[in-house]
């Protein structure tokens, strides 16, 4: 190999030393919520489901993980979108009219997201998700008989 091996290099595949570079986890924060929220209107309804990171430098990306147990419909011809908010702004409609089959019956789901923000701040970003009764039809639930929704915001450095 060609180099110096020390404690700031790795040994490549083509045999030569190079520095580690970017790609570094540099924070986790983890959330969850499991009070059930129900609703019977198309406006965006806050889920309970929120989490807050300060990236350590405008470089930083923050990668949300997202889990939302036990999504629901009962009654009426509805489904439920789904949708990632950064502060007030969507960044993200991760389920658009989930769970809508035409009929009414009860029916029930769990559905998730993964989403890489590049939001340039080293301000608090406050994550959240909403979700909303489609149809305006039955009523629609997230965190329903009290299952527990996540979020992992994990800063990964520049």
């Amino acid at each position: 190999a060609t180099g110096t091996k020390n404690s700031t290099t790795f040994l490549r595949g083509d045999n030569t030393f190079a520095a580690a570079g970017g790609g570094k986890v540099l924070q986790v924060v983890f959330a969850s919520h499991s009070t059930e929220v129900s609703s019977t209107s198309s406006t965006h309804a806050d889920s309970g489901l929120t989490g807050a990171i300060t990236p350590s430098a405008t470089s930083s990306k923050v990668l949300v993980l997202i889990n939302m147990a036990d999504i629901n419909k009962q009654a009426g011809d509805t489904g439920i979108s789904l949708k990632l908010l950064r502060g007030s702004t969507e960044i993200l409609e991760f389920a658009k009219v989930i769970l809508n089959t035409g009929q009414t019956q009860e029916l029930r789901a769990a559905t998730g997201a993964n989403f890489l923000d590049s939001p340039s701040s080293t301000s608090e970003l406050t994550y959240k998700v909403t979700f909303n009764n489609t149809s305006n039809a039955g009523t629609t639930k997230v965190q329903a008989n009290g299952c527990t929704s996540t979020m992992t915001l994990i800063e990964i450095g520049a």
